[in-house]
């Protein structure tokens, strides 16, 4: 199944082509039935290093071209933003990002709470810029995926959605 198949037409004006047909892929599908929030569709994943949405749906339903299922079903629209870089990327992005990577960034007490340089040091901890973007990625492997068995019924829940 094509992704965007489904979706509709609209007609765009391009400036030195006049009006063409173009589909549609800015709307943004509203399921009717709640079967993003049946929590008996899904699973609790964590994402392991290096694993893309595609080469978890090629494993999961032997198809990479349901890579948008992974993401639909976990709000993602922006891969590079909202899914867990490599660890090899996420070095490279804190490498870039920050001119010492290893300087504190905050401090946070044992219940995870930031606090400052007064809080009592034996209930402190200093949580460098690493850390904190590793923290940030760490947060992103856990997703949920929706069972196999389900994926046909999920198929055609977007597929009637997109085309009313």
């Amino acid at each position: 199944m094509s992704y965007f198949r489904n979706y509709p037409f609209l007609r765009y004006d391009f400036k030195n082509s006049g009006k063409v047909l173009v589909q549609d892929i800015t709307q943004k599908i509203a399921y009717r039935a709640p079967i993003l929030k049946n929590s008996e569709w899904f699973f609790e994943y964590q994402v392991k290093d290096g694993e893309t949405p595609e080469s978890i749906a090629a494993k999961l339903y032997d198809n990479s071209s349901y890579a948008w299922v992974v993401l639909e079903a976990n709000n993602i629209s922006n891969v590079y933003e909202d899914w867990p870089m490599s660890s090899e990327g996420l070095d490279e992005y804190i490498e870039e990002a920050y001119e010492n990577p290893d300087e504190m960034k905050h401090c946070v007490n044992s219940l995870g709470q930031v606090v400052d340089k007064s809080w009592p040091a034996n209930d402190r901890h200093v949580v460098t810029h690493r850390d904190y973007e590793i923290e940030l990625n760490d947060e992103k492997r856990t997703i949920k995926l929706l069972m196999s068995r389900h994926l046909n019924a999920y198929v055609e829940q977007h597929e009637g959605n997109v085309s009313e």
